[in-house]
């Protein structure tokens, strides 16, 4: 009898982490918030981060290209940053470099609806000199 209930334990453990995977995944991203997302320290601080680890690709140096790189990420409840994507890049590895930067970047205060975290979507322009 235990022998036939354990593949049932296995599906039923499967199917309830499956949940919880998807039920993030389809939870709401809120574009505005009752209180925003920001980076701890301010958002000064955060760019002090970027400039201090972003460095130009040598190709970068090579060709001359520097400027703004246009990301867009979520900030997530517990203030993790997630979804990186670059909506408007200057090349030569420069997005790339902004990318890894983000992913390791201090976490951020999450915003706030009606009192509790929620999942913010951030755009922001990210300086690579």
């Amino acid at each position: 009898m235990i022998k036939s209930l354990f593949p049932c334990f296995i599906f039923g453990f499967l199917c309830l982490f499956t949940q919880k995977i998807s039920a993030q995944s389809t939870e709401t991203i809120y574009k505005m918030t009752e209180q925003a997302p920001a980076p701890k320290g301010g958002l000064s601080s955060f760019y002090n981060y970027t400039e201090d680890n972003i460095k130009r690709t040598p190709a970068a140096k090579q060709k001359g290209i520097k400027g703004q790189v246009f990301v867009q990420f979520i900030v997530e409840k517990d203030g993790t940053l997630s979804n990186i994507k670059v909506i408007k890049g200057i090349g030569a590895g420069c997005d790339e470099e902004v990318i890894k930067c983000l992913k390791n970047a201090p976490h951020w205060q999450p915003g706030k609806q009606k009192g509790k975290p929620v999942r913010v979507q951030q755009t922001l322009a990210i300086a690579v000199r």
